[in-house]
Parts: C-alpha cells; structure tokens; sequence
C-alpha cells in the first residue's frame, strides 16, 4: 500500500466551507491593508533614476571613458566617430536635467 494514501486528507462538506470562509476573509484582509497608488511612487521612481545616473561611480565612468577617447586621439588610433558619439552620450547623459530643464522654460516663448 502506498505511504502517500494512509495519511491522505478527508475533504468533506463541512471542512470545504471552513476553507473557503477561511479563504474569503484572508482575501478581504490583505484588500483592506493595500494602500492606494500615488503619483509619489512615480516620482520616487524618478528620483531614484536620476539619482544612479548622476552618482560618483557613473561620474567616474565617464572620466575614464574621455580618457579612454583622448589617449586615442593621442597616439592616432581613434576613430573620430565613435569618439563624438562617446562625448555625445556623456552630455546627454550628464545634461539631461538642464536640457529638459531649458526646454520647458522656454516652450511657451516659441
């Protein structure tokens, strides 16, 4: 005889309700505890973004990366391309604030 069968658990009427009650008032308990979204999520989120983006690591990043670029340029195995591409990027990433900043100041003067 199987091991698993001799302890098999009986479900009958009575046991069904009681989990299902159990169940039901689980549910309504964790609903009731569920605070509503807000904007600060969202911009708690942004922050957070903004924040890994203009940390020291990142920073020191894009130092050795205009290093990398100059020493390049240096001793004349750069292609002057991804060079521009890479400072680019690096005022981009760096000068997002103030561009968006610039932009909305001066969308309404156009």
């Amino acid at each position: 005889m199987n091991k698993f069968n001799q302890h098999s658990i009986q479900i009958n009427q009575s046991n069904l309700k009681d989990i299902i009650s159990f169940s039901v008032f689980s549910c309504v308990l964790m609903l009731s505890m569920i605070e509503p979204a807000s904007a600060n999520v969202l911009d708690n989120l942004a922050d957070t973004v903004l924040a890994i983006l203009n940390n020291k690591f990142i920073r020191v990043m894009a130092i050795v990366a205009v290093m990398a670029v100059g020493f390049a340029a240096f001793t004349g195995r750069m292609d002057w391309g991804k060079g521009a591409m890479v400072m680019f990027g690096i005022v981009i990433v760096f000068g997002a604030a103030g561009i968006v900043d610039y932009v909305i100041a001066n969308a309404g003067t156009v």
